[in-house]
């Protein structure tokens, strides 16, 4: 019998795949699987899919942005209208979404598709041209969203060349048209509205599936990159956790796919069904085994004659050459060579992590600590209950865990990589330094890391990785670092990040910081002051620092890109005296003034959730319009979340800023094309 610990709720298989797709292009793409417990006690199994848009890395922050957003609002809200839930959650991501954007003056968009399953009943909640799909236990396929282009939404000409261009997405105005309509039988927005309202109810069989557009994308042959038997085929014979989604995202890698592809599946079943899938493969494999055995076999006896044959005619022609002449033996001599072992690198599954070492710098040496001792680093299990024992080097744990080193002792970690094209990069790197405090999950390539004392290096190996930190000892500051290196140092009244490969961001207070290396900022917690940037560049304090940094963790630091100070010669031209009266001709430094930041003065928009009146069945009023700059009318009871806009979220690094213009009178929103 199956293991129910494989099914979410004893009867959904899940599967969560993201991967690059073209290397050329930058990871922009994210997806999440999640089981919620909102406010109210409600048992959500909840899908994102966000495929962002924007220069630098702006577009997979957003979506990472606009996930974190959802995640949050569902956890806290006391709503339990799912299909209001889901409005409100993908309204409250674009404020998040659509804030930073002006805040920072970037462009950055992402499209959002949310799935909620509840009592065994999926709703849906689109903006853009991610989708979901039913794809039913014989085979058929049904789209579930409808892609907000220009003319599914504006009308016009299909042929023409905007037809396609998406007119609706998160984090590009102030107001987003949050589609929770189910389109299984046709295209009008308010019969879709109404099916959606009331949730499309599942059974033992069908299969929910959400994608970002680089699984259903054309290629040059006007071919789907992965064609809807293959996405079928995925689904019916896969029945182990992530394996149908892995396939999916594979077949797009391996025929070139242009862009991102990310895939989430929700497979309703059950485990005497999973069994019977398993047997029918294990039957199938038993059979090929026997033929490839037969064949084997006849290979072998093959060989076994030839062989035969072969020596009988080698031992003739051996018995007429000694006949024929009888030469004199030559001794080969043989000189033995040293052939290398190679080191296999140990990869390091995705979501765990493995301890390599111990040790610290002390009295002028660094040094392996043994196991065993008393200050001996330890790790446990972040679930209640469990408690800390001893790290051992070469152990592995799932990566849901605390860590404490002690003194003068850290410990060394590799943690597992996100897979691109089917392979790992290699393993991410993090050093926690002596007396250091903190809990780590990694999941998807995205790695959360809590630190509540002490000091830790990242260095993460792929461009698509991403890393979180929070200080909540130190207040609101919190740390992003993708795909680069990073020092985080805490202490009592300072946090010092010293940002030593790509892009960092320190987040504090109302402010968010981009850091370019080598760069070290200092941020001062009593004062709420960030202090001016400063270079690791020799000889000086800071670089004297560093060096002992990588001294404590045996050279774990990136050093060598570090400029080695170059000794100035005493010995040079002499200074000319001079005569009594006389003065030297010194050129004056002027001073450049270094322009201020500049602050968008757009401000930001005041989120309200949506409500429909408690008397009407259907949410035609939450998906029939897409809100223009006007506002609508404030909940009676608004949601116990997102928190107060006059306090800082943990998913944004800024925090909300009021609309001084005056709230217009309500008006129903139009949608696109009714202008």
């Amino acid at each position: 019998m199956a293991q129910l610990t494989n099914l979410v709720q004893g009867k959904f298989l899940t599967g969560v795949s993201s991967v690059v797709g073209d290397t050329r292009r930058k990871y922009e793409d994210r997806a999440k699987f999640i089981e919620i417990r909102t406010a109210k006690g409600l048992d959500l199994v909840v899908a994102i899919i966000a495929d962002g848009v924007g220069s630098a890395d702006n577009g997979g922050l957003a979506a990472q942005l606009s996930i974190d957003s959802v995640v949050n609002y569902i956890t806290g809200t006391e709503e339990t209208d799912i299909a209001l839930l889901i409005t409100n959650a993908i309204k409250y991501a674009n404020f998040v979404v659509y804030r930073d954007v002006l805040t920072r003056d970037v462009d950055a968009s992402t499209t959002l598709t949310v799935g909620v399953i509840y009592k065994e009943r999926f709703y849906v909640g689109n903006v853009g041209d991610s989708r979901a799909y039913w794809i039913q236990e014989g085979g058929k396929v049904i789209q579930l969203t409808r892609d907000h282009s220009y003319y599914n939404l504006k009308g016009g000409d299909p042929k023409s060349p905007q037809a396609e261009t998406l007119v609706n997405a998160i984090g590009i105005q102030k107001e987003v048209f949050a589609d929770v309509g189910l389109y299984v039988k046709e295209t009008d927005m308010k019969q879709a509205a109404k099916i959606g309202a009331q949730g499309l109810p599942l059974k033992v069989g069908d299969t929910i599936l959400l994608c970002s557009d680089g699984l259903i994308k054309d290629d040059l042959k006007g071919e789907r990159f992965v064609r809807e038997e293959e996405i079928v085929h995925s689904i019916q014979t896969e029945v182990q956790p992530n394996a149908a989604a892995l396939k999916m995202t594979g077949l797009a890698e391996g025929r070139y796919v242009d862009d991102n592809v990310s895939v989430i599946t929700i497979q309703y079943t059950t485990p005497d069904r999973v069994e019977n899938v398993l047997a029918k493969q294990n039957r199938k494999l038993r059979v090929q085994k026997l033929v490839y055995v037969g064949l084997g076999v006849l290979v072998l006896a093959g060989i076994v004659v030839g062989a035969i044959m072969a020596n009988n005619n080698r031992k003739s022609e051996q018995q007429l050459a000694d006949l024929r002449n009888q030469p004199t033996q030559t001794g080969v001599f043989f000189t033995p060579q040293a052939t290398p072992t190679p080191t296999a690198q140990v990869i390091v599954a995705a979501e765990f992590v493995q301890a390599l070492s111990m040790g610290g710098y002390d009295t002028g040496v660094y040094s392996e600590y043994s196991y065993g001792g008393v200050d001996n680093p330890t790790w446990g299990d972040l679930d209640p209950g469990s408690t800390s024992e001893l790290i051992v080097p070469g152990t592995e744990k799932k990566a849901n865990l605390r860590v404490n080193t002690n003194r003068n002792v850290g410990a060394m970690f590799s943690l597992g990589s996100k897979h691109l094209g089917g392979e790992s990069l290699g393993n991410n790197q993090l050093y926690v330094y002596g007396d250091s405090s903190l809990t780590l999950k990694n999941d998807q390539g995205i790695t959360d890391i809590t630190l509540t004392q002490g000091a830790v290096y990242i260095n993460l190996v792929g461009p698509s990785e991403i890393t979180h930190i929070k200080m909540p000892s130190h207040g609101d500051v919190s740390a992003e670092l993708i795909g680069g290196e990073l020092l985080l140092e805490l202490k009592p009244d300072t946090v010092t990040m010293w940002c030593l490969r790509e892009q960092c961001s320190l987040n504090y207070g109302n402010e968010y910081k981009r850091l370019s290396a080598p760069e070290v900022r200092v941020y001062k917690i009593g004062e709420g002051v960030l202090l001016d940037g400063e270079q690791i560049i020799p000889p000086g304090e800071r670089y004297d620092e560093y060096y002992l940094w990588n001294l404590k963790c045996n050279h774990c630091l990136p050093f060598e890109k570090i400029y080695t100070p170059t000794p100035t010669s005493i010995i040079g031209t002499p200074t000319p005296t001079l005569a009594p009266g006389e003065t030297r001709n010194t050129p004056t430094r002027t001073a450049t003034a270094i322009p201020p930041t500049r602050t968008p003065t757009t401000p930001p928009p005041t989120w309200t959730p949506t409500t429909i009146p408690s008397n009407t069945p259907t949410a035609t009023t939450l998906v029939t319009t897409i809100p223009t700059e006007t506002q609508t009318t404030p909940p009676t009871t608004p949601p116990t979340t997102p928190p107060p806009l006059d306090t800082p979220t943990p998913v944004t690094p800024v925090s909300p800023i009021e609309d001084p213009r005056p709230i217009p009178t309500t008006e129903t929103p139009k949608p696109p094309g009714d202008d």
